[in-house]
C-alpha cells in the first residue's frame, strides 16, 4: 500500500493514524507493512504473533521517515488491531 493510498483512507495527524480501526494509533506506514505481510513478503513469520519486515530502498522512497535496513516488528492483537513493537 502506497503512502498516498494510506493518506486517502485514514485520518493522519503527526504521522499517526487517528481513524478508528485496526491501525488506530500506529505510524502511517503500518498498513504498507501489513499489506506486505499479507502478500507473503514478511522477512520473518514463524507462525508466532510476531512479524518482521526489513525496510528496503523502495520503502524509504515512499516513507522517508524510515531507514534502509531498519526492521519493523509488529503483531495482530487479540482484538484484531495491528501493533508495532
Amino acid at each position: 500500500m502506497k503512502r498516498r493510498e494510506i493518506e486517502d483512507l485514514y485520518c493522519i495527524k503527526d504521522g499517526i493514524i487517528r481513524s478508528p480501526g485496526e491501525f488506530q494509533g500506529e505510524a502511517l506506514y503500518m498498513p504498507h507493512f501489513w499489506t506486505r505481510f499479507m502478500d507473503g513478503g514478511a522477512d520473518e513469520d514463524d507462525d508466532s504473533d510476531l512479524v518482521c519486515c526489513t525496510v528496503t530502498l523502495e520503502d524509504v522512497i515512499e516513507f522517508p521517515e524510515l531507514k534502509v535496513g531498519q526492521v519493523i516488528r509488529f503483531y495482530e492483537d487479540d482484538k484484531g488491531s495491528i501493533r508495532e513493537i
